[in-house]
């Protein structure tokens, strides 16, 4: 598990050569990763619950070729409660978030325009596929710090000039995993759409969760999301894109 460094932030170490065999989450903060882990369960017992996953597909509806792609992996299983190609509504995100184990949001960001922080809070999430550009990117702050000059008996001052303080959040991956969510996957930066679904179609493949008559891959989250990188044109571009905030599950 890493936390870096407001520096590092935007950086995914998963495109040097060193580390391309090795899986790895991040953490904003250590308190929230870890707070749902007194009720943690391996991603098997999630995604074998077939009926548990809750999906929102190009909500605005300008991304017809991702929802054609998409909604027929999806449509796969009956059991999957699906919002396709509209916003949904209120009475949807209160009653599928609260009961369903697995959500996936396919469409521009990460769906946060949409997804009032009320009701994620709320939620019975254990993991959640937010697959829209920069969707879990951090936002970096500056709070400029200026230093009063106190004169002193000398005639000299002291605390002369400013300085600046940077820190990092992000709303969106902080919410979920303050809800108990055991693993938020996302993008740092933009991402081609096309490119962005093949490694999407591969993860849900490795996760069983676009072969649902298939068992449960016994591979981790965080395995299956390094191993779908390879299926991106742009491996070190797009496939870095993708992170694991959370628990290594």
């Amino acid at each position: 598990m890493l936390s870096p460094s407001v520096k590092s932030i935007n950086t995914n170490t998963s495109k040097f050569p060193r580390y391309q065999t090795q899986t790895q989450t991040q953490t904003q903060t250590l308190g929230l990763s870890t707070t749902p882990i007194t009720n943690s369960h391996i991603i098997d017992d999630t995604l074998a619950t077939k009926k548990s996953l809750f999906y929102i597909l190009n909500p605005s509806g300008d991304l017809k070729r991702t929802q054609t792609t998409f909604s027929s992996l999806l449509a796969r299983n009956q059991e999957y409660y699906g919002v396709v190609g509209r916003y949904p509504f209120s009475t949807e995100l209160e009653d599928h978030l609260q009961t369903r184990q697995l959500f996936v949001y396919i469409g521009h960001g990460s769906g946060d325009s949409i997804i009032k922080r009320q009701y994620i809070l709320k939620s019975n999430l254990e993991i959640a596929l937010l697959m829209g550009c920069s969707s879990v990117s951090p936002t970096i702050e500056t709070t400029n710090c200026v230093r009063t000059v106190v004169p002193t008996s000398t005639g000299a001052g002291t605390g002369a000039g400013t300085g600046s303080k940077s820190f990092k959040k992000n709303g969106t991956v902080s919410t979920y995993l303050a809800a108990k969510c055991k693993a938020v996957v996302g993008n740092l930066w933009d991402v081609g759409d096309k490119d962005i679904d093949r490694f999407t179609i591969e993860l849900f493949k490795l996760c069983g969760i676009s072969h649902p008559s298939l068992p449960t891959n016994t591979a981790s989250l965080v395995g299956s999301v390094q191993s779908s990188r390879i299926a991106c044109n742009l491996k070190y571009l797009t496939g870095c894109s993708p992170v694991v905030y959370g628990l290594p599950l």
